[in-house]
């Protein structure tokens, strides 16, 4: 039964030329779209290519945060310490 509807699919002919020339057509049996196997590398080869750019964005900020924590600790550690020397003094 797969196999026929399969068949279903695949032999159905687009009704525009444009949809013939996308590599998405219409299930007529189901009503779903179907992608074809060089779009779906596509599509997939973007979405990755964008989770790449997500992820390095993300690492950057990570490195940022972490020198403005440092910056702000050795600011402390300078305030701490001008604080005892002018205390003691």
């Amino acid at each position: 039964m797969a196999v026929s509807a399969l068949k279903n699919i695949f032999a159905f002919s687009a009704s525009s030329r444009k949809q013939r020339r996308s590599g998405i057509l219409l299930d007529p049996t189901t009503g779903a779209l179907v992608v074809s196997p060089d779009l779906d590398l596509k599509i997939c080869e973007a979405i990755l290519r964008e989770i790449r750019k997500i992820e390095l964005r993300l690492k950057l900020r990570r490195a940022r945060l972490r020198i403005e924590v440092c910056f702000v600790g050795v600011c402390r550690a300078c305030l701490g310490f001008r604080y005892h020397l002018l205390r003691h003094s």
